[in-house]
């Protein structure tokens, strides 16, 4: 093993571990994630637990598993939000969808994966569209009762045809 407490990198495993907050800063930031035999497939993987990293407990109803963030240039957003200078556009997040490992199953994870985007004039990005734990899929709806659900209007064009089935 080698490198510093938030970067390790494994040689026997040939894994790259990483705690804390890392930045890559340059004219054309990229990451590229390669596996050469296919066993395993390359992998990107976010963790969360509760309590710390020397005694982790299980993550609970509603905390967030990751987060990809994509984020623009606006030197205005330091002064409006005390932050850097860049506004959040849109933001990819995994939560957890329900109660991980109960009495009678240790190995689940329910989760659900959320899209949101901000609206111009907009700040903070809102929900757009949600899978759940249970598949179902929601449009402009958080909570989906059905496999799909669309808050609003729904506009179906290239074809002249919407066909629906009952299928009792």
């Amino acid at each position: 093993q080698s490198g510093s407490d938030n970067f390790i990198f494994d040689y026997a495993t040939n894994e790259l571990h990483l705690t804390g907050n890392m930045d890559i800063v340059n004219v054309s930031p990229r990451l590229n994630i390669e596996s050469n035999n296919n066993t395993p497939s390359a992998l990107l993987r976010f963790g969360s637990s509760r309590g710390t990293n020397a005694s982790p407990t299980v993550v609970q109803d509603g905390d967030i598993l990751g987060q990809i963030s994509f984020n623009g240039y606006n030197p205005d957003a330091a002064a409006a939000l005390s932050s850097l200078e860049f506004n959040i556009g849109a933001i990819i997040e995994a939560k957890v969808d329900g109660e991980p490992s109960t009495s009678t199953d240790t190995t689940d994870m329910p989760s659900k994966l959320s899209f949101k985007v901000s609206a111009d004039a907009s700040s903070v990005p809102a929900e757009c569209v949600v899978i759940r734990s249970t598949g179902n899929v929601g449009i402009g709806v958080s909570d989906p009762d059905e496999l799909l659900e669309v808050a609003g209007d729904v506009k179906v064009s290239g074809g002249n045809k919407l066909y629906l089935f009952d299928s009792g």
